[in-house]
């Protein structure tokens, strides 16, 4: 069972992932999509240099550091990516809560598939009937947001 800490943590980061979202979108209306991924990646790594300093005191290295694999880095890509899409399709007909819907459903499908598979370095694991259903509902919800708007 999850912390409510954990939980807290969770709501924030999605919360924040639809503001970053949004505020990148205007910054595309403005410029274009390639400038607000480079925009939102410098300032997000001049804000990871100050948390880095700041607050290493707090989160010590562990004592046994693992070797990371190369394609670990690849975050950074898969993360301009996601700023990029994201910015063209919130500026498209899909809108914010359009978006945020079809990449709820991107997540959650690639996510089960990662679990089945143990794509990503992670341990495998059987999608369950509970799994499937929530990604049915998950896709349903998604489809009444993007086509039954009134």
């Amino acid at each position: 069972m999850p912390r409510s800490a954990d939980v807290l943590l969770g709501l924030t980061a999605g919360a924040l992932l639809v503001a970053m979202i949004s505020f990148n979108s205007q910054l595309a209306k403005a410029s274009t999509p390639l400038f607000a991924s480079w925009a939102a990646h410098a300032v997000g790594t001049l804000v990871s240099i100050i948390f880095l300093f700041s607050l290493a005191r707090w989160f010590p290295p562990p004592q046994s550091a693992k070797p990371v694999p190369t394609w670990a880095y690849a975050g950074g890509l898969a993360g301009a990516m996601v700023v990029v899409t994201a910015t063209m399709a919130v500026n498209s007909p899909l809108g914010l809560a359009g978006t945020i819907a079809l990449s709820l459903v991107g997540q959650i499908s690639f996510s089960l598939l990662a679990d089945q598979f143990g794509w990503l370095g992670l341990p495998q694991r059987s999608l369950t009937r509970h799994d499937l259903i929530s990604t049915l509902l998950i896709v349903s919800g998604s489809l009444l947001i993007i086509f039954f708007r009134v």
